[in-house]
């Protein structure tokens, strides 16, 4: 019976089972599909670099960067000078507002200048630099953000944003999980704007550069720098099929038979 078992071998999975080696913690990782990294998928085609998952990671992401720089790998941004993201709009399409934080304004100008939001939208999001601070531990990002700066500004920007990287529901996100910075933000400057104007300037004050990163190999690098370090404990083509609580421990049913652990890592 191993002490852990990490169910899920992508980013999330891998750095668990790293971080359980470290400790000296007996442990076993197991992945559904035949391969290792979850999402992160990179190749190269007719000379080019190509992510078939996610293109980049987030400089706000810093354990993304402390693993990097642990493993050697050194981080190369994107050209910030040539945005190239943008939202569809009755059928036009839009630049993003300049000085997004994540996925939320950090700029007052670029939020006056967008056409994604007409002037009452505008005045709503700006009415969050008089409210006070929310009380809960977490909500949906529809609720934070509606609560915030109002329900335009999540249908316009930040819904199709966190859409595009999350694929999913994006009423549904839990702020805890998916943008947790977010909520600090809140908590420790009270307005959202002016938080997320002042992590800008000291993000560009301390970093500079973009927003965004990857590696020269691509995000796989980071994969298979993870995957080196734990391969040995993990089992691909491993989908968990059941779990059960026991008495002190957990039982994993899976194709290769029945398994038990003293703790369990959905990741």
């Amino acid at each position: 019976m191993a002490q852990v078992v990490v169910v899920g071998g992508g980013w999330a999975g891998l750095s668990a089972a790293l971080a359980l080696k470290d400790a000296g913690v007996d442990f076993l990782l197991l992945e559904g599909s035949p391969r290792l990294g979850g999402k992160v998928r990179t190749h190269r085609q007719e000379g080019f670099l190509v992510e078939g998952g996610p293109d980049a990671s987030v400089r706000y992401k810093k354990e993304v960067l402390e693993l990097g720089e642990r493993f050697g790998l050194e981080p190369i941004g994107t050209l910030p000078a040539k945005p190239a993201a943008h939202i569809l709009l009755r059928g036009k399409a839009h630049p993003l507002p300049e000085g997004l934080l994540q996925i939320v304004p950090g700029d007052l100008k670029g939020l006056a200048r967008t056409p994604l939001l007409s002037l009452s939208g505008k005045l709503r999001a700006l009415y969050d630099l008089l409210l006070p601070r929310g009380g809960r531990e977490d909500e949906s990002l529809r609720e934070f953000v509606e609560r915030r700066l109002g329900l335009e500004v999540f249908n316009a920007l930040v819904a199709p944003l966190a859409g595009g990287i999350y694929g999913g529901e994006p009423e549904e996100l839990s702020m805890r999980a998916a943008f947790p910075q977010l909520l600090e933000l809140e908590r420790k400057h009270r307005s959202l704007l002016l938080g997320a104007m002042r992590a800008r300037r000291a993000r560009g004050s301390r970093e500079g550069g973009s927003l965004f990163f990857s590696f020269q190999e691509g995000l796989s690098a980071l994969t298979r720098r993870l995957a080196e370090e734990v391969r040995e404990k993990a089992l691909l083509a491993t989908p968990v099929l059941g779990l059960e609580t026991l008495k002190g421990s957990y039982r994993l049913h899976t194709p290769r038979g029945v398994l038990e652990a003293e703790a369990v890592v959905l990741a």
